[in-house]
């Protein structure tokens, strides 16, 4: 909900802009109430971001205001300030994509620092709160194996992998909770959880060349490698010919923004490309499972959106998710990302 509002001081007239998110008005707020959602995005904007910006100077997310409402959060409009979502069907350019990342890097070693110094703060929002549910992950894996057979029969294009991801799920699903609780790795901290092209904003000078970035939307933190994060944007977010072409060069600017906001920060601990391909190697079944859950969502067509703000429980069942595997952009991009899986066997 968008709120203006006009005041005066000493005469002159000025404007606020803000954003009222009021989940308890949203019909699916139960759905994702009792997996602690928005309790957490709430600690996130009132515990977690100011002692980001104070650690490291990371100015991400809108301006957080108190309110006395209820399980509400008011926070700054960032749209007046000039910032702007880009089209998530044509997802993020090298450029983009390298802006991006370098806050991330910053959000990253600010949380692994924030964790020395005070763990319980982390811990509060380090919990799963979206691949909580068993039986979803797997309805939703089938349906993408489905949907990724079609595609390869109507190109006519045989896959060692499709062929052997049946026998894939039963270890996703074994391993899904160790690969995001961070079990599984030598080096973690918090992640983002939920960053695609919507949950971020670019700020532009009157040539189109990008002044700033923010995040938003920090409901999905998780407590794990941040190589978890970095398959979630890559997958979703990045063109694929940037991916395929430029991944390592933008995982390199990743890993130095990283390594020296960390030894800014005190700590001589690098995180080299070896741990991040060693991390990404050790997570690459993730990977699978944005691509069979969430890429459907994020390029489906206007008429097969999931628009969580009008679901409630029966809505958001498969039969309605299934529409989003219909998209054309979602079976063109999903063709390139078979193709790649088969030729780079990541499985």
């Amino acid at each position: 909900m968008k709120v203006n509002v006009e005041y005066e001081i000493n005469n002159e007239c000025r404007k606020k802009f803000f954003i009222l998110k009021v989940p308890f008005e949203v019909p699916a707020y139960k759905i994702f109430a009792k997996h602690g959602m928005y309790d957490k995005e709430t600690f996130m904007y009132e515990n977690i971001l100011p002692i980001f910006h104070q650690s490291t100077g990371l100015n991400t997310g809108p301006k957080h205001y108190h309110t006395t409402k209820l399980n509400s959060l008011l926070l700054e409009d960032l749209g007046a300030s000039g910032y702007k979502m880009e089209d998530r069907n044509k997802q993020l350019n090298f450029e983009e994509s390298r802006t991006i990342l370098s806050s991330l890097a910053v959000f990253h070693a600010a949380s692994y620092h924030l964790h020395r110094m005070n763990p319980a703060l982390i811990q509060a929002v380090a919990h799963e709160t979206f691949f909580t549910h068993r039986d979803f992950v797997k309805e939703r894996l089938e349906a993408g194996l489905d949907a990724w057979s079609k595609i390869l029969q109507r190109e006519q294009i045989s896959s060692k992998f499709i062929e052997i991801f049946p026998t894939l799920i039963g270890k996703i699903l074994k391993d899904l909770p160790l690969i995001l609780s961070g079990n599984m790795f030598e080096f973690n901290v918090l992640n983002h959880g939920d960053l695609w092209t919507s949950n971020i904003l670019f700020k532009r000078d009157e040539c189109g060349q990008i002044e700033a970035a923010k995040m938003i939307d920090f409901q999905n933190c998780r407590w794990t490698s941040p190589a978890n994060d970095i398959i979630i944007f890559a997958t979703t977010s990045m063109k694929f010919d940037i991916f395929e072409g430029q991944f390592e060069e933008l995982l390199q600017g990743y890993l130095r923004t990283l390594n020296q906001t960390l030894a800014n920060l005190g700590y001589s601990k690098k995180y080299t490309m070896e741990h991040m391909k060693s991390d990404l190697e050790k997570a690459k079944l993730f990977r699978l499972v944005i691509l069979g859950t969430y890429l459907n969502v994020t390029l489906s067509d206007p008429d097969s959106v999931v628009v969580f703000e009008k679901s409630n429980e029966e809505n958001l069942k498969a039969r309605n998710i299934d529409k989003t595997y219909n998209s054309e952009n979602y079976k063109t991009t999903m063709s390139k990302w078979l193709k790649y899986i088969d030729k780079n066997e990541l499985y």
